[in-house]
């Protein structure tokens, strides 16, 4: 009877002592707002990357293309009349170098995309715990929570 008795106290004060981390509804909803909230910006980022590898692109083939069509003119121009005036490339050197800027600015985008749905997936939050202690001790503590799609 004394073992009992001595169980029962210690599995009360176990109880009544021992808070666990509390997964209220509204951490969950919060944590899922915030999940969302960089799933858009993933999104968005990764929109805005394929715009300015897409523009880049098509800059810089305009450029190429113009510049190849002049070359030719100039060569054959060239052949026939020898001190004939050559073209200005300009406008097409500025073309293929505004298309080279428009992709290489779409890399920190498609990172920045990347890190953004990677921290949604793998938040650092911070977690109300330890309920029992005295009101001078902090309950905030920082947290990992890991969200694994199923």
């Amino acid at each position: 009877m004394k073992k009992f008795i001595l169980f029962i106290t210690v599995i009360t004060a176990i109880a009544a002592s021992g808070y666990g981390q509390v997964d209220s509804s509204s951490a969950k909803i919060n944590n899922e707002y915030i999940r969302n909230q960089y799933l858009v910006k993933a999104k968005n980022k990764k929109i805005a990357a394929w715009v300015c590898l897409g523009g880049g692109f098509a800059l810089a083939a305009t450029g190429i293309i113009r510049s190849s069509t002049k070359y030719t003119e100039d060569v054959l121009t060239s052949i026939f009349i020898p001190k004939a005036e050559m073209n200005s490339y300009t406008s097409e050197t500025i073309l293929m170098l505004a298309g080279i800027a428009g992709m290489t600015a779409s890399i920190p985008l498609f990172i920045a995309s990347g890190n953004n749905k990677r921290q949604a997936n793998l938040m650092i939050t911070v977690q109300k715990t330890a309920e029992g202690l005295p009101i001078t001790v902090t309950k905030n503590l920082t947290g990992l929570t890991l969200s694994v799609a199923l």
